[in-house]
């Protein structure tokens, strides 16, 4: 798994993520999980798709926070 310094979470600014590597009939899915509230991405075909979207969903918290839409 990767080492990738993850943003914190949009719900409640933890810091600690876990990288789950799960083992499913069609192949491995992995998925980001706050340490904290669980808050979690869904399943992706790989490690990279689920930090894209973890951050990705951190970027659109981080706007809507701010009073900023990100229609991206």
């Amino acid at each position: 798994m990767s080492n990738a310094k993850l943003r914190s979470c949009p719900f409640c600014g933890c810091e600690e993520k876990i990288t789950a590597e799960i083992p499913t009939k069609r192949g491995r899915r992995y998925q980001i999980i706050c340490s904290h509230c669980e808050a979690k991405t869904g399943r992706k075909k790989t490690e990279e798709e689920a930090i894209a979207a973890w951050e990705r969903r951190c970027h659109i918290e981080q706007d809507e926070k701010n009073g900023e839409m990100d229609n991206g």
